[in-house]
């Protein structure tokens, strides 16, 4: 399974399975969750071989319309991704947002996840 759906499977649950890569939909409902790789560490061994598990910073970040709800789902995602199968690895503690035009709250955190990529 790649990482990204490994990621949608594992946080789907906590939003009714609106999780989505990049951006939010046209027409979002809210709770929501957003994902997107923002680096990551690279192995490559002196012998010129490329290791076998990958690494990907991933930014989540979770929408809802209060700053409670925002606060609570993005505690559910840091156990999830942590102490889940992906035993990932958190930078940072949650950075909270607001949007003001669409009166949403939210939480952004990185997490540092090994993988073993599709071939």
């Amino acid at each position: 399974m790649s990482l990204e759906a490994e990621l949608k499977a594992l946080l789907g649950p906590l939003v009714s399975n609106r999780v989505y890569p990049d951006v939010t939909p046209e027409d979002p409902k809210y709770p929501l969750i957003v994902y997107q790789q923002v680096g990551g560490d690279v192995v490559e061994f002196v012998e010129g071989k490329v290791a076998d598990k990958d690494h990907a910073r991933m930014r989540v970040h979770v929408w809802a319309k209060t700053r409670l709800q925002a606060t609570q789902i993005a505690r559910q995602v840091r156990v999830a991704i942590v102490e889940g199968a992906m035993k990932g690895s958190t930078y940072g503690a949650p950075i909270s947002l607001h949007e003001d035009m669409l009166k949403i709250y939210g939480n952004r955190t990185d997490y540092g996840i090994w993988y073993t990529p599709d071939p």
